[in-house]
């Protein structure tokens, strides 16, 4: 059996497992063999269903459905497990194919962050209980096990670039004409954006005399 690196999260390293029984120098009895097998497993089983909450379920009189709740749960479980038989699973520490647009990602943590403040009132937990930087790590996992919260992410921001397009229900072009822009805050956004220009300019003209170089064959400056 193979040696299997275990990352440990918090510890922010890994452990070495030699997958083999222990009786022939390897790490693991069977009974641990086979909990560690079932808890792997698990895990797999039940990934994409960051959508399946009760929250999401539940309707306006507060009537949770739970039998399809657990329907389409199960649904997802066996398409799952129908991937697994074919290799189709992503697999830990696999590179993303594609770069993620920024904009596309930030709509996806804001996503993220919805669900697992749904997952904790769900647990009967107050999410003021929770620092902000743990949500969004939480949030950050959730997206690494959910790949369809990017693609969610992906429809949203497709959807409002339409609308600013004028190609949406809602003519966002319209209501922008209706704003009327501050004469200070144009005049501060200028003079930041020649501050930022000159600035730019200095470092440039800084790299070019430095990397200058003497023409071949100049006389030296006399003493």
């Amino acid at each position: 059996m193979a040696e299997l690196q275990i990352p440990v999260t918090k510890g922010g390293g890994t452990i070495t497992v030699n997958t083999a029984d222990i009786e022939q120098g390897g790490d693991l009895t069977a009974d641990v063999f086979r909990e560690a097998l079932i808890q792997g497993l698990k895990v797999i089983l039940n990934r994409g269903m960051s959508k399946i909450t009760k929250e999401a379920y539940t309707n306006k009189d507060g009537v949770t459905d739970e039998v399809k709740m657990k329907a389409d749960a199960m649904a997802k479980a066996n398409q799952t497990f129908a991937d697994m038989r074919e290799n189709k699973i992503r697999f830990m520490g696999e590179k993303v194919k594609t770069k993620v647009a920024g904009e596309v990602m930030t709509e996806a943590r804001r996503i993220a962050k919805g669900y697992v403040k749904e997952g904790l009132k769900a647990a009967g937990e107050k999410i003021a209980h929770y620092d902000a930087k743990e949500i969004t790590k939480a949030a950050n996992l959730m997206i690494a096990e959910n790949p369809e919260i990017v693609e969610e992410a992906q429809k949203n921001v497709d959807a409002r670039k339409a609308e600013a397009a004028g190609g949406g229900k809602i003519e966002l072009k319209k209501f922008a004409s209706t704003l009327k822009a501050n004469p200070k805050l144009v005049e501060k956004a200028e003079k930041e954006k020649k501050e930022r220009k000159a600035a730019s300019s200095a470092t440039k003209a800084g790299k070019v005399a430095v990397r200058a170089k003497p023409k071949a064959g100049a006389s030296a400056t006399a003493h």
